[in-house]
């Protein structure tokens, strides 16, 4: 059970932020855009975990539009919430914005989705 507990822990805490490509460390998005900027210098998409800018660190001279490696991921806009379908998830009685709403639905289901694999790494009795 206790095995169980602690897969389950991991499972909800990885599914609350992306690993960064270039350190692997976590990256936790604001309800901004999808794009991410680490600490190391690697920026990258938050929906796929893609380096966007593959061999470029930081901003300098390499970073523009020429060496960005497009993932589809914002094809329909740089925003979650203006993805298609996630756009009704902010709920306005709480005072959260549609993108805030988004993002926590994303989360949500990337918690799910680590619980279910965890869930399956573990015996049936352990449950």
């Amino acid at each position: 059970v206790a095995t169980a507990q602690v897969r389950v822990e991991e499972a909800l805490l990885a599914g609350q932020a992306v690993a960064c490509p270039g350190c692997q460390g976590p990256a936790r998005k604001d309800d901004a855009c999808i794009h991410m900027d680490c600490a190391c210098g690697v920026h990258f998409c938050y929906v796929c975990g893609r380096d966007r800018y593959p061999g470029v660190v930081g901003t300098g001279p390499d970073y523009r539009a020429t060496n960005k490696r497009d993932c589809g991921c914002d094809a329909a806009s740089p925003y979650l919430h203006r993805q298609p379908g996630w756009g009704a998830f902010g709920r306005a009685e709480l005072g959260e914005s549609a993108a805030h709403g988004a993002l926590l639905e994303y989360h949500r289901r990337r918690m799910a989705w680590f619980v279910r694999v965890a869930k399956e790494s573990v015996s049936a009795e352990a449950w």
